[in-house]
């Protein structure tokens, strides 16, 4: 209290101070002068502001109470919508319109139909018995694409606590779409069910006019297995017949039946038929994003089927397509496949062949083209054949690292190591790289192939190529292969890119590919099977090039209402189907033909729901490490995407091809790829300016002479499975049984899709019996019986234990161990022993290459370590050599050597310094102790008569040569000695050492 009163009486004082020091007309006043009495006004003022704050509080008061009976007086007279808005606050049921009310009036409703649509039939059924509700379109969709997608269960569960449909109203509601799919070639019946389905997807989504569709054709592996389905008394999972001509038939079915003979049938059926191990699938894949893919053929095989067999396949689903497709979806335009070497065949046959009308462009440049053909009087274009783009960009970047070839162009490396070089000298916010995406590990991932053809990463090769800030090295041949990629990807997943400008690059993709072939080819001491890429690569990525600047063109024609989709070409559909058809079995991810069979109506409905307007919104799940990272790699800023609808002109097409040309000898010649002149006459020249001319059908020794040097193996496409053999048998490979088969198929889809009226599902089949007559154990029912054969078809081992036997086996080359110090592996620097007779006892070279030779080749690519050097005895490795200058070594690419193994001396490691490489002094030391003992060993000559001692002591030598004249010695180093000040390593080595006798 006396502190709260010291304060005010001081606060008063300054007040009085104030007042003094300036007068009441602001002049300031004198501080000499006599102060003035005013302390008797102040407080006056003091008591009469505590008076008013007093009355202030009591009007407060009374305001406080006025309002409280204002808000009494107004929650007596209170609207109905008020109460709704409260009782909401409060939980009520009557919140729920207040709910939609506020909702609607916020335009939150704006493009929720089906949701609206849903409630309604909730509230419209919550007061009716369960036997009297009634369902629209979208509720009957939604608890289909449930059941379809979390099974009966999850369907069940939802309907019950939502009153939902019954079971048997969904069954019902089921059978109206329901589609018997089994094994047989293409029918009518199939493609009408189709036709239905894209009708009511494109007026459901509103899409006017044709759009382009193609082919999708691929394998995968599945489970062999045979089995027993009852709706048709079959059983499938047989590809047909044994036999030195196999090949496999789409409609190849064993009929089991109930007579006393069923068993013995049976047992016949797996010793004489073969049981597919492969899933083909060919699939119509519209060139929209609206449009979804679908299955036309499914096939069990294992393989083995020629290219006359796909040609008569394709024949027959065009011939069906045009007949209740072409009218609905628009022109069929081709086939695409992934690198397979039947297909490759047939797509080489038709874009080269000159029958008919050619549909192409108007340059002598561009060498491939489709067919234009009648249709009931409307032209359309067909035969335009495809590589899928995702499979070419792989097999691209898998050459940067590949075990037999070393890509040159215009006399530079190209190769996965200058991309290493990137990683240790340059910052990951530069390049974005990581270490699995050099190793490559796993070939097949498409994500890490994409980040290598990123423009910044051949931002950061410049660097390393210009010595900027980092340590110097030529790579101007990775840049320019990098840069060859990189507009290989963006004709199909470009962000920015117009139409005139995916054909640009296509160009000039195709003519480097070209001219470096050709320089390859004429180029000394190189040649296509170690210094360029694989034949099948060459042509697949041609293909895909030509085929992108035929479906631009084919767009224009045939399908100019809707923008180009280079992005939906490929195979990549079939992959995705495959994918899906996982999760449909308990998402094991691993299942037999007879899953696939059932599993494809709910995939095809599925599909037909999520499309349609009325259908539920589905969020797929994540992307593989396929999923496209393209846009993430974009370095233009553009404020609009293209116009994929603007068009070139026949003429634009052609001029903007011929660019693409020039384009690529310009990027050509900055590597040293370029002819001897500039002259376009000089028939010498003609490789560089005229590509075209050596690498198509007009010249065929040449072409022959080329491909000749080629291996015939793909290595490259991953697991992709490839039939050497290729025979054409007179048979057809469509049986008589196949063809019966189909027809009765055909008729009895026809009946089903008549009864959509149906209370409970359509039953045209005769009565199948589920059990047969087995000796001495009874009845047996089919599915069991079936089961047990697969497990031991002829007496031998049990399936499952015939798999753990298999998978326990591991291969010695493919095992995951850790390197060690004296392992040698590719592009590591190495010393080898020379011949006695040769003046250098030493060389010194980078591995290229390590292969064995005792059986046949077999390419090594993991390490191998020295120390097991006697469990490689023909391993041979390609040196790349070092020449000598000094005490400094230059790197000669080309001149190369071939040793054996058992020949390396030890493992180097190399300095460079101003263009030269310079050994560490450790291992100058280790191979001046090779020298000494090569001397000191080649100084101890050997007499004719020897004594006791010396007999044992060459005895010895030669039975640690194995008789080859080489003794491997274990050299210990010497002590560190602190006087010199080097550092040497105590790491023990094995020396190698020529012996004379």
């Amino acid at each position: 209290m006396r502190l709260r009163r010291a304060s005010k009486k001081t606060s008063e004082d300054t007040q009085e101070d104030v007042a003094d020091v300036r007068g009441s007309d602001g002049t300031p006043n004198c501080p000499f002068q006599k102060k003035k009495n005013t302390s008797l006004s102040a407080k006056q003022k003091n008591r009469k502001l505590e008076f008013m704050r007093a009355k202030f509080k009591a009007q407060r008061l009374v305001n406080l109470r006025l309002a409280k009976k204002l808000a009494q007086t107004k929650a007596k007279k209170q609207k109905l919508t008020d109460k709704i808005c409260e009782f909401s606050r409060r939980g009520d049921v009557s919140a729920i319109i207040e709910n939609l009310r506020r909702a609607y009036d916020k335009g939150c409703l704006v493009g929720t139909s089906n949701t609206l649509k849903f409630m309604k039939d909730i509230s419209a059924n919550l007061c009716r018995s369960s036997k009297g509700r009634r369902y629209g379109q979208v509720t009957k969709s939604l608890y289909d694409a449930l059941r379809i997608i979390g099974g009966p269960r999850s369907s069940r569960l939802i309907a019950q606590n939502l009153y939902g449909p019954s079971e048997s109203t969904q069954r019902r509601s089921r059978a109206k779409h329901r589609f018997n799919h089994r094994p047989s070639p293409p029918t009518d019946a199939h493609f009408k069910y189709l036709a239905k389905i894209y009708s009511d997807i494109k007026q459901s989504k509103g899409i006017n006019g044709p759009v382009l569709v193609e082919t999708a054709e691929d394998e995968t592996v599945v489970i062999s297995q045979v089995q027993w389905d009852a709706r048709s008394d079959e059983c499938w999972g047989f590809c047909g017949k044994k036999g030195p001509d196999h090949q496999c038939d789409p409609g190849f079915v064993h009929i089991i039946g109930s007579d006393d003979m069923a068993y013995d049938r049976l047992k016949a059926a797996f010793s004489e038929n073969k049981v597919g191990g492969y899933a083909r699938a060919v699939m119509l894949n519209p060139l929209h994003k609206d449009l979804p893919p679908m299955v036309v053929l499914l096939q069990c095989c294992c393989n083995k089927f020629t290219h006359d067999m796909v040609k008569q396949q394709l024949e027959s689903i065009t011939e069906l397509y045009n007949k209740y497709l072409l009218p609905i979806l628009g022109p069929l335009v081709g086939n695409a496949s992934d690198g397979d070497a039947r297909r490759r065949k047939l797509h080489l046959e038709n874009s080269m062949s000159e029958e008919g009308v050619r549909y192409k462009i108007d340059s002598p440049n561009f060498t491939m083209s489709g067919k234009l053909i009648d249709v009931e009087g409307r032209s359309v274009v067909c035969d335009l054949a495809d590589q899928d783009f995702v499979h070419c960009g792989k097999k691209l970047i898998n050459h940067l690292k590949h075990a037999s070839r070393t890509l040159t162009i215009g006399g530079n490396l190209v190769h996965m190591h200058h991309l290493q070089l990137v990683l240790d000298r340059c910052s990951t916010f530069q390049h974005g790289l990581q270490q699995y995406d050099i190793d490559r590990e796993d070939r097949m991932n498409w994500e890490s192939a994409q980040r290598l053809m990123f423009p910044k990463v051949r931002e950061c090769l410049q660097q390393v190529n210009q010595g900027d800030g980092v340590i110097g090295e030529n790579v101007s041949g990775t840049i320019l292969f990098l840069h060859m990629c990189w507009m290989f990807t963006e004709i199909f997943l470009s962000v920015t890119a117009s139409l005139h400008q995916r054909v640009r690059y296509a160009s000039c993709v195709v003519n480097i590919l070209r001219i470096w072939r050709l320089w390859v080819h004429r180029t000394d001491k190189l040649t296509l099977k170690e210094n360029f890429l694989s034949r099948e690569t060459f042509q697949d990525v041609s293909i895909a090039c030509h085929h992108a600047v035929l479906i631009i063109k084919a767009s224009r024609d045939f399908a100019p209402a809707h923008p180009v989709c280079l992005q939906r070409t490929g195979t990549d559909v079939c992959e995705d189907y495959f994918s899906a058809n996982g999760s449909f079995v308990m998402n094991k991810h691993n299942y037999t033909i007879s899953d696939m069979y059932h599993n494809l109506n709910n995939m095809n409905r599925l599909q037909e729901l999520l499309a349609s307007e009325e259908g539920p919104q589905y969020v797929h799940a994540a992307k593989r490490r396929g999923e496209n990272i393209w846009h993430k790699g974009c370095t233009e800023t553009s404020p609009d995407e293209p116009d994929l609808c603007i068009f070139p002109t026949d003429e634009e097409l052609a001029n903007v091809w011929n660019a693409g040309l020039r384009d690529a000898q310009q990027l050509l010649q900055t590597v040293g790829v370029k002819p001897n002149t500039d002259d376009i006459s000089n028939p010498s020249n003609k490789w560089f300016f005229k590509p075209e001319l050596l690498t198509g059908v007009t010249d065929i020794q040449l072409t022959l002479e080329m491909f000749t040097e080629e291996d015939v193996v793909d290595d490259d496409a991953g697991n992709e499975p490839q039939n050497v053999s290729d025979p054409t048998p007179d048979v057809p490979p469509l049986t008589e049984h196949a063809e019966f088969r189909a027809h009765i198929a055909h008729v009895v889809n026809e009946v089903e899709l008549q009864e959509e009226e149906a209370e409970e599902e359509v039953n045209v089949r005769p009565s199948i019996s589920h059990t047969i007559h087995v000796p001495n154990h009874g009845e047996v029912h089919k599915s069991t019986l079936v089961s047990k054969i697969n497990l031991c078809p002829a007496g031998e081992l049990s399936w499952d234990r015939t798999a753990r036997v298999r998978y326990g086996k591991k291969s010695f080359n493919t095992s995951n161990r850790l390197e060690s110090g004296n392992d040698v592996g590719l592009f590591d620097d190495v010393a080898v022993a020379t011949k006695r007779t040769s003046e250098d006892k030493w060389k010194l070279g980078r591995v290229v290459r390590m292969r064995n030779k005792e059986k046949g080749v077999l390419e090594y690519r993991n390490p191998i370590c020295l120390d097991d050097v006697g469990k490689y005895p023909k391993v041979h490795l390609t040196l790349n050599l070092y020449e000598k200058d000094g005490d400094n070594f230059k790197y000669l690419a080309d001149k190369s050597m071939e040793v054996l193994l058992k020949d390396v001396i030890m493992k180097v490691c190399l300095q460079l310094n101003d263009n030269v490489y310079v050994m560490t002094r450790d291992d100058q030391h280790q191979m001046g102790e090779y020298e000494k003992n090569i001397q000191r060993v080649n100084n101890s000559r050997v007499v004719r008569q020897h004594t006791n001692r010396q007999r044992s002591r060459n005895s010895e030598a030669r039975s640690a040569t194995g008789g080859e004249g080489m003794v491997r010695i274990p050299v210990i180093p010497n002590a560190n000695n602190p006087n010199d000040n080097i550092r040497r390593s105590q790491r023990p080595r094995t020396l190698q050492l020529w012996t004379v006798t």
